[in-house]
Order: structure tokens, then C-alpha cells, then sequence
């Protein structure tokens, strides 16, 4: 059997959107996603094919109005959390990594996730 891979970037989101945990709403934040599928093909030796698809979400959320993502440093958030999109498409997600901004005060986070939702 082999597989192959491939990769494309399908979409760019930007907007405004609600970040959620456990289907609580915990802030309002701006995106700047991409979407990527990767597709992937099995062969076996005797002409058998199968496709599979996943979507992969990368990106920046920015939280508005002084919110912060939960987790003992705002650096580094934990646990997974949902973004709601402007168009009520969803991506599940994960913190890749955060910053802080002052004045006014928000978190800057770089996000990983899948598009099962989109």
C-alpha cells in the first residue's frame, strides 16, 4: 500500500467572530484564518483506491473588550475553544501561542485547528 499527500490553501476568513468553551460564549474576537485541505490517497497494490479529506485551520484571533483565554499564564492558554465565524461556520481549536497587548489591553493568539465544521 502507499499513500500521498497533498496540500492547498482553499480560503482566507477574516472578520469578527465569538470564541466559545463548552458552548459559552467568553469573548468577541477578529481572525485572520486560512483554511488548508489535506488530501490524502491510499493504494493498495491491486488497483484499490481511497480518498480521505481534512481540513487544517491556521491563524490569528485577536480578543476584543479586555477578554482573556483561561489558563494560569495568558501566554500560553489551555484547553480547546471554538470560533464562531461571522458567516456561523465553526472551527474547533487550540492555542498555539499568545501575547499581550496594552492599551488598550487584549490577547493576540496564534491558532491551530481543524475545519470538521467548515
Amino acid at each position: 500500500m502507499t499513500l500521498s499527500r497533498g496540500d492547498k490553501i482553499i480560503e482566507n476568513l477574516t472578520g469578527t467572530g465569538q470564541v466559545r468553551r463548552k458552548g459559552e460564549i467568553i469573548a468577541q474576537a477578529c481572525y485572520c484564518l486560512y483554511v488548508e485541505i489535506e488530501e490524502i490517497t491510499a493504494r493498495s497494490f491491486g488497483q484499490n483506491e481511497t480518498h480521505f479529506s481534512r481540513k487544517n485551520v491556521n491563524g490569528e484571533i485577536t480578543l476584543l473588550d479586555g477578554a482573556m483565554l483561561s489558563g494560569d499564564n495568558p501566554a500560553t492558554p489551555s484547553g480547546s475553544f471554538t470560533l464562531v465565524l461571522k458567516d456561523g461556520r465553526e472551527v474547533d481549536f487550540r492555542v498555539e501561542s499568545c501575547t499581550v497587548e496594552y492599551s488598550p489591553t487584549r490577547q493576540v493568539c496564534r491558532i491551530h485547528g481543524s475545519g470538521n465544521k467548515l
